[in-house]
């Protein structure tokens, strides 16, 4: 069951600015060490920050929640060996998705020039099913 979707688009070069005036401060301050190493990797380390913030913003609107008092490294935005970018929720805002029960946030991001769009989405997590009861049909009558 979808519990809630999250969409942000995003001016990159905000964050360019953001990572030109206060440089490594902000980088700590908002990105997870995992998100650095991967920052590290990619041709233009400032276009993968501006996507994982972007993602970021998606990620709390889709959960419901106000980014105010909220730890922006808890998002995590990460990438399969497939390319794909995934999404894993950490520290205190994992355990908030753990004890609500949500599934994995699954997100989808795009870019065009400067602008770049995140979309989240929040899945319920399935319950594990309990094992099905052997079935037998009842004794014909008389037996």
């Amino acid at each position: 069951m979808v519990l809630g979707i999250g969409a942000d688009l995003l001016d990159a070069r905000r964050v360019y600015r953001g990572l030109d005036a206060v440089g490594e401060a902000y980088i700590r301050r908002v990105f997870s060490l995992a998100e650095q190493a991967c920052a590290g990797t990619r041709p233009d380390p400032q276009r993968y920050y501006a996507c994982a913030f972007c993602a970021k913003e998606a990620v709390f609107k889709a959960l419901g929640l106000a980014g105010e008092g909220l730890d922006l490294q808890e998002i995590e935005l990460t990438y399969r060996e497939t390319g794909a970018p995934q999404i894993r929720l950490t520290g205190a805002l994992g355990r908030y998705a753990e004890e609500r029960n949500l599934g994995p946030v699954l997100i989808s991001l795009s870019g065009e020039g400067w602008m770049i769009q995140a979309c989240a989405l929040v899945q319920e997590r399935e319950r594990e099913r309990a094992p099905e009861r052997e079935q037998t049909a009842p004794a014909p009558p008389g037996m």
